[in-house]
């Protein structure tokens, strides 16, 4: 910048002329002009990436948006299957009742098929019907956990319940009481007729008696004392 030029400069500035005019002044001074070129750059060049920024920041945020889960239509989701059925956007849609499939596995004459009906037949074998429901015998013949009531009885615990299958039971030996329960609990025969359970003490014939009770509170069903 040679004097012409700086006092022509100095005289715009102190004039307050407008900002235009005083760019234009500085723009005709030779390495003032260069060095606003570059201003100008840089300042082009900050709003672009400041622009690009703003740019990445929506898209972004456009990625990171949800989108909203279509769900399948309802025929799809209970295809095959009832009851509450979540869909594929993880809802509970209704699927209708399901049928009642009856069942009387491990039930008896007079047991529930689950379905408002009533099931039949007998029991296996070393099991006894008690309410409808077939249980497996603690006391029989052979093949059982026992074959006789008194060490049954000896061994449970409070609350038991003590299945005895068909069968006529007597004492282990002539001084000894063919059940003597000492604990608070159930005792159920197959039946109180003559081919049901029978807890068979001699009768009239001894005086000693078939079965004891001591400070317990036993109930005793579908079976025969004699």
């Amino acid at each position: 910048m040679d004097a012409p030029q700086f006092d022509a400069l100095s005289k715009t500035l102190s004039s307050g002329e407008s900002r235009r005019t005083v760019l234009g002044a500085l723009a005709a001074a030779p390495v003032l002009g260069g060095l606003l070129g570059l201003f100008a750059g840089d300042e082009a060049e900050a709003r672009k990436q400041r622009g690009h920024g703003h740019g990445v920041d929506a898209e972004k945020k456009r990625k990171k948006k949800k989108k909203k889960c279509k769900p399948d239509a309802t025929a799809v989701t209970c295809n095959g299957k009832c009851g509450n059925v979540v869909n594929n956007c993880k809802k509970t849609v209704n699927c209708g009742t399901c049928p009642c499939k009856p069942s009387c596995a491990g039930k008896c004459n007079g047991g529930s098929d689950g379905c408002g009906g009533t099931c039949t037949g007998e029991c296996g074998a070393n099991q006894i019907c008690d309410a409808g429901v077939c249980h497996t015998c603690d006391v029989c013949q052979s093949g059982c956990t026992f074959d006789n009531v008194r060490n049954a009885a000896r061994l449970a615990s409070k609350g038991d319940t003590l299945y005895i299958c068909p069968g006529t039971y007597t004492r282990p030996d002539q001084m000894s009481e063919v059940a003597s329960f000492e604990v608070d609990m159930t005792v159920v025969g197959s039946g109180s007729s003559d081919t049901g359970t029978v807890l068979d003490g001699g009768g009239a014939e001894t005086s000693l008696v078939a079965v004891e009770i001591n400070d317990a509170k036993v109930t005793l069903r579908s079976l025969t004392i004699s």
